[in-house]
């Protein structure tokens, strides 16, 4: 039991630290505050943005209504995510220092 927990520990702690690895070259990421509330939101949303160009991940977190993405600068922006995600219905504000 104790090795399954150090291992499950050890896999914990490298899943965290693959999240932070720096930016590479022309990338850029952006999290929004939306009013997506659902599952059903959710789901629709990451029919269309995942797919837009330039979009590289995409994390969206109901509960606190945020959208995490991390997009390459110079095949997209910000504004155009935004809009995006407007278009869609819901009301978008970007978050200034929001870490994923």
């Amino acid at each position: 039991m104790k090795k399954l927990f150090i291992i499950a520990a050890a896999m914990a702690f490298g899943a965290g630290v693959a999240d932070a690895a720096p930016l590479k070259k022309n990338e850029a990421e952006v999290t929004f505050k939306t009013t997506i509330q659902s599952k059903h939101c959710k789901d629709r949303v990451e029919k269309v943005v995942p797919f837009e160009k330039g979009v590289n991940d995409m994390d969206i977190k109901i509960p606190e209504g945020t959208v995490y993405i991390k997009y390459r600068s110079d095949k997209t922006t910000p504004e155009a995510l935004k809009k995006i995600i407007e278009d869609m219905g819901y009301s978008v504000e970007a978050v200034q220092g929001a870490a994923k």
